[in-house]
């Protein structure tokens, strides 16, 4: 296992801690009728709990933030890397002089967008229709 996954289950397992002293602090709050005695099974079982909740959702979140930054950084790696292929790419086009011209681009890609050699045909145009006639 790496670090980050040790961190979040840390987080995992601190969040779960912490609703266990929120449950047992209410359990032995419930039982008692004077407010004095309540408070130190208020102080230990609620403000611990939340403090451990805050703590897991904190590591949790850190390891998360973790996580994308480190994706983000291989994406730009990869797209610094295309990036330099296409340039290549280009300077090698460019140097080998292999030019289409653009008529006979466009009409290779009429041919095949019209699914072969022939012209496409082209519709009549509707006839306008006036406002004063009434069907």
């Amino acid at each position: 296992m790496d670090f980050r996954r040790n961190l979040d289950l840390a987080g995992v397992v601190l969040i779960g801690l912490g609703f266990g002293f929120i449950v047992a602090g209410w359990a032995g709050l419930k039982g008692q009728d004077s407010v004095v005695e309540q408070i130190p099974y208020l102080a230990s079982g609620g403000i611990g709990g939340l403090g451990l909740i805050g703590t897991g959702a904190f590591l949790l979140h850190h390891t998360r933030q973790m996580r994308i930054e480190r994706e983000l950084s291989e994406l730009g790696d990869r797209q610094r890397s295309l990036e330099s292929t296409i340039d290549l790419l280009v300077s090698a086009l460019s140097e080998s002089n292999l030019k289409v011209s653009l008529s006979a681009a466009q009409s290779s890609r009429r041919r095949s967008a019209n699914g072969g050699s022939l012209p496409k045909l082209r519709e009549a145009p509707a006839e306008p229709v006036s406002a004063t006639e009434e069907t």
